[in-house]
């Protein structure tokens, strides 16, 4: 296995937004190799969650965006997995003392796809 130092690893994770098989690829090595080496120090397991949750960040923007614009499917997988606590769900009873309601979107065969 070649050896990697510490800041190798931490530029190639910037590069790569901390998906794990770019990162093998800015520094030429396997998966493994590089999830090994991302696991090594603390100060690049910090760098790879980080760049994780960026991702994370940046893909809820698009998908708010894509809401905003009035994108069914996006509308309706934000309410159904961020919204839950306000009453949304995929399928399922929601209890308001005597009231129950069941949320249950039309012509779908899989509630979780957008």
């Amino acid at each position: 296995m070649k050896g990697y130092t510490k800041q190798q690893v931490l530029e190639a994770i910037v590069q790569s937004r901390g998906i794990v098989s770019h990162v093998a690829r800015h520094l030429g090595c396997a998966w493994s190799t590089a999830r090994i080496y991302i696991d090594k120090w603390q100060e690049t397991r910090d760098a790879y969650e980080c760049e994780r949750e960026e991702l994370v960040d940046t893909l809820e923007i698009k998908l708010l965006e894509l809401a905003m614009a009035g994108d069914l499917g996006a509308i309706k997988w934000y309410l159904t997995h961020v919204g839950r606590h306000r009453g949304w769900g995929v399928e399922g009873p929601i209890n308001n003392g005597n009231i129950k309601v069941v949320v249950k979107w039309d012509g779908d065969d899989d509630p979780n796809e957008l």
